[in-house]
């Protein structure tokens, strides 16, 4: 337990620093994790064949590059931070704020692509 308190205490203090983030670095940041992903999809995929032992190159392959794009296109241009709507008529305005830390369990088949669609 004792790697976990760590591994949280360290995302409390990059979560602090994240939050003050602007959405151009945001955006930023999102595109190139999806790119690094993409563009290093081949040696992602072997590594995680190679050391769980479980499922195939070409799965992992085709997994990582068309999941890296598919959530790279869902999020681009999308607002994430600061006021994303504002409804004039019901008096409401809609601010995006960070939750806080999110843990997450990743099943080892396939975890670069679980990594970007539940981390």
């Amino acid at each position: 337990m004792q790697a976990i308190d760590k591994m949280i205490e360290k995302a409390k203090i990059a979560q602090g620093k994240w939050e003050k983030s602007s959405q151009e670095k945001i955006d930023i940041t999102v595109r190139e994790i999806a790119r690094t992903i993409h563009d290093n999809a081949e040696e992602l995929s072997r590594l995680t064949v190679e050391e769980t032992k479980l499922g195939t190159y070409e799965f992992n392959l085709s997994q990582d590059k068309r999941k890296s794009e598919i959530i790279w296109y869902s999020l681009k241009g999308k607002k994430s931070v600061g006021i994303i709507n504002i409804d004039k008529e019901k008096e409401i305005v809609e601010i995006a704020k960070p939750v806080g830390i999110v843990g997450v369990v990743l099943p080892v088949t396939i975890p670069v692509t679980n990594f970007m669609s539940n981390g």
